[in-house]
């Protein structure tokens, strides 16, 4: 989740609101954050470290990080197995 705040507070537009939903389903569970990126003028260096990681993390704990940019729109999904 430090990596995920973090980019949130490095690249979200800070005027807009960042959404954050969950949804289940009948083996899985997701958290869904999703946000405005800021400006081009505001734009902030990325070498892409911080997503690979949570993949990384995500992928060990037999999950999934899916990742959406839709013009100024950003997605980050974090898909767990769900055990009952």
């Amino acid at each position: 989740m430090d990596n995920v705040t973090s980019n949130i507070i490095k690249y979200a537009d800070p005027g807009e609101a960042v959404r954050i939903f969950s949804r289940k389903e009948k083996d899985r569970v997701g958290i869904l954050f999703e946000n405005r990126v800021r400006l081009p003028e505001e734009k902030v260096e990325s070498n892409g470290i911080g997503i690979q990681n949570i993949k990384n993390m995500m992928k060990k704990m037999n999950g999934e990080c899916i990742v959406e940019k839709e013009n100024q729109e950003y997605r980050i999904i974090l898909v767990f197995p769900y055990v009952n």
